[in-house]
Order: structure tokens, then sequence, then C-alpha cells
């Protein structure tokens, strides 16, 4: 899935972060042809990246930048920068009310961010299904 969305949108990367205790606890990440994983250039996220994304992500709301040139008095920018990520869209996954991961595009084609968010927010929310009809299988089976 992210590989054909990541394609359709012409990002440089897409990937999935699970969330525990607002930590990140697992990555899953596809780059686009020539593009290096974030995980080579050291940590994924700069430590403050997704206690700036909480508020928007704890309303159920994504948050995305059209140029990272505009936020550069922080760590973020930094990072990002490093990453070679000038523009991204990242939405939250959420079961049961509480964030459990989130989806992020670095560098999608075009300025439609905010259309790329509703996209991504649809594809949360059946991630989200997925993993409580998981849940609820596995207790099925105890």
């Amino acid at each position: 899935v992210m590989n054909t969305i990541g394609l359709l949108l012409h990002a440089d990367r897409m990937y999935y972060c699970s969330i525990d205790e607002w930590e990140l606890s697992g990555i899953r990440e596809w780059c686009n042809i020539g593009v290096k994983s974030r995980s080579i250039y050291g940590s994924f996220l700069a430590s403050n990246t997704l206690q700036s994304w909480k508020p928007s992500f704890m309303r159920h709301q994504g948050v995305w930048v059209y140029d990272i040139e505009n936020v550069r008095d922080n760590e973020q920018y930094v990072h990002m920068k490093c990453n070679n990520v000038r523009s991204y869209v990242a939405v939250p996954v959420v079961r049961e009310n509480d964030v459990i991961g989130f989806l992020c595009v670095d560098n999608p084609l075009g300025d439609r961010l905010k259309s790329i968010a509703d996209l991504l927010m649809n594809l949360a929310y059946f991630i989200s299904l997925l993993f409580s009809l998981h849940g609820q299988e596995d207790s099925l089976r105890s």
C-alpha cells in the first residue's frame, strides 16, 4: 500500500511509525528509487517533532508543511533538511481514541498537501480498523 500511494503522490518516502507513550516503537518505511532511508541518517525524527505534532494528533488532525524553509527556527528544520525533506504530511492513526501511530509522506509532488492529508486520514482509519479486527480475532482465539 505504501509503495502504491508513495508512487501515486510522487513522494520520496512514505512511512508508518508506531507510537507507545509518545515514543517511536516501530517503523515501516518505503523509499522511492534513489532516495535514501531516513534510518541511515541516525535518528528517524528530531526529538521534538512528535511532541510538536501531538496537539494536532490528539485532535485527530494531520500536520503538513509546504516548505520547511518556513520553519527554520527549530530542531525539526535541521533534521528534515539533513534528510532532504522539503515538505511533508503526517497524520495520526487512532484506535479507541488513542494515537497508536502515524503515517507520513515526504516531498509529495504538488501543492495539495491538505488533500493528501485527507487521503492519508482515510488510509489511517482503514489501518485502525484492521488493527481492531486483528485484535478482536486474537481475543476470539484465546
